[in-house]
């Protein structure tokens, strides 16, 4: 059993609340076709997912020998696919998207027991946020951290600091919820607990390697009493 007292909590969203693969699998088919290279499957997108878009783009890149995946931003043809991509994402954002059996009653238990929640992810701010108010769940979340929104992404644990320093907390007395070992690394560098889904985005390993302090099958297994979080 998984206990603990959280006086906020932080979602990851690729993986935690929305099945994304969709959108983003079609946006690499269109980059791909702009190259003209071969496509790349849905499943091999959802191994590269969680690690911020410039990152998604190389490995689509280098899965094709188009680009070396430790590629320099400054590079101009990395740039180029980056610019295609996001144009094309902006087209698929929605694409099949999907929220996870469970979160909506969890948000709205979290929202009715007064308990801030806010958005820690590595996709880009904008389209974090448009994507959560196509979805219309973006009122839920006091504040979004995207990975452009500060210098350091995750793993880094700086948008956990920013997100508890936004809502006059500190970060120990928050919880994480994420599906990948960066959601547990973060989570760690900043002394946060830290919670995963099994069903997210981890690269095909298995999530409990990461050491979470709790992995549930479903959000609505985070049976709230506040101020206690119980998985049972």
């Amino acid at each position: 059993m998984y206990q603990q007292s959280a006086q906020f909590v932080v979602f990851d969203l690729d993986g935690t609340l929305v099945d994304s693969v969709s959108g983003l699998h079609l946006a690499a088919v269109k980059m791909l076709n702009h190259f003209d290279a071969d496509e790349v499957t849905e499943e091999e997108v959802r191994n590269w997912v969680g690690r911020g878009i410039p990152k998604l783009v190389k490995s689509i890149m280098s899965s094709k020998s188009l680009l070396d995946e430790q590629v320099s931003d400054d590079d101009e043809t990395f740039q180029k696919a980056h610019h295609v991509f996001l144009q094309c994402y902006e087209q698929t954002l929605t694409s099949g998207v999907e929220i996870y059996a469970g979160v909506p009653e969890l948000l709205d238990r979290l929202k009715t027991l007064d308990i801030p929640m806010a958005i820690l992810t590595n996709k880009n701010e904008a389209l974090s946020h448009q994507l959560l108010v196509d979805l219309k769940i973006r009122h839920y979340f006091e504040i979004l951290v995207g990975g452009d929104t500060l210098t350091n992404k995750k793993p880094f644990p700086d948008g956990l600091y920013y997100i508890a320093d936004h809502l006059g907390m500190f970060v120990e007395s928050g919880l994480m919820v994420g599906d990948s070992a960066v959601d547990v690394e973060t989570a760690r560098s900043a002394g946060c607990p830290v919670v995963v889904t099994d069903y997210g985005y981890n690269g095909g390993k298995p999530i409990a390697d990461s050491n979470p302090d709790a992995i549930v099958s479903s959000l609505n297994e985070l049976i709230v009493e506040h101020p206690e979080f119980e998985q049972v």
